[in-house]
């Protein structure tokens, strides 16, 4: 099975080959500075078994899990440049590589309730790279969490 090259990690400047992403040590740093996946409001407990439900959810609405995806009732960003150049990205048929995005984003009172996290109208498929320029641009989901 062939195996993607390493790339540079991604914080700007830092030289670290990695398979994806950010460096063991960046990584840190980033989850220090935006919080843990858990104290941003994704618990194993309610988002995993949401997000197995929500791609069920878009195959039974026939509604193809591609970047920019969203059931009939979610969001209509512009946040797919995949879907905007017409490219239909994923890497897993069912859908589950591709990352569950909140448009609007969450606020930092929405992240504690469990039901606001879980509203499948303010979800939406996005690719890692289109899902990567989106927090980047809303400045990295930069607002520190206390833990």
């Amino acid at each position: 099975m062939p195996t993607a090259p390493l790339r540079p990690c991604a914080a700007s400047g830092c030289p670290t080959l990695v398979h994806h992403g950010r460096c063991p040590i960046h990584a840190r740093q980033q989850e220090q500075y935006r919080g843990t996946a858990h104290q941003r409001g994704y618990t194993s407990r309610d988002w995993q078994p949401f997000r197995r439900r929500f791609l069920a959810a878009l195959v039974e609405a026939n509604v193809v899990p591609v970047c920019g995806a969203a059931l009939p009732d979610g969001p209509r960003s512009r946040d797919s440049q995949c879907r905007d150049d017409g490219v239909f990205t994923y890497t897993s048929r069912d859908g589950s590589s591709l990352h569950l995005d909140h448009e609007p984003p969450l606020a930092d009172w929405e992240r504690r309730n469990p039901v606001i996290v879980c509203d499948v109208t303010r979800i939406q498929l996005l690719c890692a790279q289109c899902h990567q320029r989106k927090t980047a641009r809303e400045g990295g989901g930069s607002q520190k969490i206390s833990g």
